[in-house]
């Protein structure tokens, strides 16, 4: 499937009408990446980093370098530097990424995903203490995020009560 261009009218549009206003609401710097690139990698430095106890450093590292700084997440050096200032050694990076040594857990996420019907992003899943889950899709506003919380919790006290 070939990427999008970022220039092209449909991200500009997006970022215009939905991105920018909520990373604005949020306080978040979030910049048009100037490139779109392939997070195969970059998937797979995250299952690495979970594996090595690192994953909340190197996730937000990872949105950092695409958002903030316009990086390329796929290359290997970029990911090596996220690495090694998360406290990961960039060389063990390099050789999971040269073995894919994670291509099993990235698969399993992808197929997971699938199964859930997720197909794009961001979408949280907020769910009740049953497990019973309502999804929500997109950068949604803090408000229609708290209302399912809510009705999430209304759900559990419902059965508790």
């Amino acid at each position: 499937m070939p990427l999008l261009d970022p220039k092209g009218e449909y991200i500009q549009e997006h970022w215009r009408t939905r991105v920018t206003p909520m990373a604005a609401e949020r306080a978040l710097v979030m910049n048009i990446p100037p490139l779109q690139t392939r997070t195969r990698r970059a998937h797979e430095t995250a299952a690495f980093a979970r594996a090595n106890g690192r994953f909340d450093a190197v996730h937000r590292a990872l949105f950092r370098a695409i958002f903030a700084h316009g990086l390329d997440v796929n290359d290997a050096d970029v990911l090596g530097t996220i690495a090694e200032e998360a406290g990961l050694n960039p060389e063990e990076l390099r050789l999971a990424l040269g073995t894919r040594a994670f291509t099993e857990v990235v698969d399993a996420d992808v197929a997971l995903a699938a199964r859930l019907r997720i197909h794009s992003v961001p979408v949280m899943i907020v769910a009740d203490d049953s497990g019973r889950g309502e999804t929500v899709l997109g950068a949604v506003p803090f408000e229609m995020l708290g209302r399912a919380i809510q009705r999430a919790i209304e759900r559990t006290e419902k059965r508790a009560g």
